[in-house]
């Protein structure tokens, strides 16, 4: 997601004008909405920040390795079956 700084910025404002206002007002419940909104904005501009800088530097890819299955042998199903099930009485 790439969001320009300018608008984020623009949402903070907004956002910072309702916060005057409803401390202005006594309104507690919506001065914490309009704080955390802010919050949640800075947090965007901050992660911004760090993907412009991720993409900056080139970071080698790491592929992952696929798995093996290990077959179960003669002995051990010759075991499953002395062991019969389990709603046997």
């Amino acid at each position: 997601m790439n969001i320009p700084a300018q608008k984020i910025i623009h949402h903070i404002d907004v956002q910072v004008a309702a916060l005057k206002k409803a401390a202005a007002a006594g309104e507690a419940v919506r001065v914490s909405e309009c704080a955390t909104a802010i919050e949640a904005y800075c947090q965007l501009l901050k992660g911004a920040e760090k993907q412009e800088q991720a993409a900056s530097v080139n970071q080698p890819t790491v592929t992952p390795k696929p798995l093996s299955f290990v077959q179960p042998t003669l002995h051990e199903k010759e075991e499953d079956k002395d062991k019969g099930s389990l709603l046997d009485f």
